[in-house]
């Protein structure tokens, strides 16, 4: 792949993988739940916003694995080290109501998902090429 190419498609699915990741989760906590709140809303609402959101790092990485077609890494690295800082941010800033440790685990389960949708992009790459 040439390098201008393949810088392009990096770009591409950093953004790519971005927007999915923001719309997935929107859709998870505030459409469908209706605004989750770590004060207000019922245990089954967090759980249930969370494994959406995971849901949405998952799509979000599989599609940013295609976008590159398996020539490299680094969209996942990037939007793992993007949510590592926001999730850092969040917290340092004070602007996240939830105990520490939850957002933490929120992040981290994004940084997972980013993974596993990797993992299942190889999977589906790898089917199409057979």
């Amino acid at each position: 792949m040439k390098r201008i190419e393949l810088i392009a498609r990096i770009v591409i699915a950093i953004v790519v993988g971005e927007v999915i990741l923001v719309l997935g989760t929107t859709l998870a906590q505030e459409t469908l739940f209706g605004d989750i709140s770590w004060h207000t809303s019922s245990q089954l609402e967090l759980a249930l916003g969370g494994f959406f959101a995971f849901l949405a790092a998952v799509l979000a990485g599989a599609v940013a694995y295609l976008v590159v077609k398996k020539a490299t890494l680094i969209p996942i690295v990037i939007l793992s080290v993007l949510v590592f800082l926001e999730t850092t941010w969040l917290i340092q800033s004070g602007r996240s109501e939830e105990p520490v440790l939850v957002s933490t685990m929120a992040g981290a389960s994004l940084i997972l998902g980013f993974w596993v949708g990797t993992w299942l992009g190889s999977k589906l790459q790898t089917t199409a090429e057979n």
